[in-house]
């Protein structure tokens, strides 16, 4: 078993809530399968509340990955505010660590933003 901590719901700082929700719901989906367990409408709810759930996003924080490795720190969120107006002045973190020997990013990037709203305009314009 994975040790995690949840957010409490509707916080908005890892989703932690989901995936925890959703392993949750996978085990019980195997269990009604093998013949184990009763509880149809508390599953139902449950299914419902995910639904709801995963159409609008809770998330705040966005993991960024394959960034190219010669992109500074600086260059990458000149490109961002530059190509996506929603970011401008709308982070509180921005997360993209350096190796000094290469010379070079690590090809990831974290970025958390101040409402769920604009992670999701983020995450939109940037996942094409």
């Amino acid at each position: 078993t994975a040790a995690t901590m949840p957010t409490p719901e509707g916080s908005g700082d890892s989703c932690q809530e989901e995936i925890v929700a959703g392993a949750q719901q996978s085990r019980r989906n195997v269990a009604g399968a093998m013949g184990g367990g009763g509880g149809g409408a508390a599953v139902e709810e449950r299914n419902r509340r995910m639904e709801r759930r995963s159409g609008g996003r809770h998330c705040t924080t966005v993991m960024l990955t394959n960034v190219p490795k010669f992109l500074t720190q600086g260059a990458l969120i000149s490109l961002f505010e530059d190509l996506t107006a929603c970011m401008r002045g709308a982070f509180d973190f921005f997360y993209c660590p350096w190796d000094p020997q290469e010379d070079c990013n690590l090809g990831y990037a974290i970025i958390n933003f101040f409402s769920r709203t604009v992670a999701a305009e983020f995450e939109q314009q940037w996942s094409k």
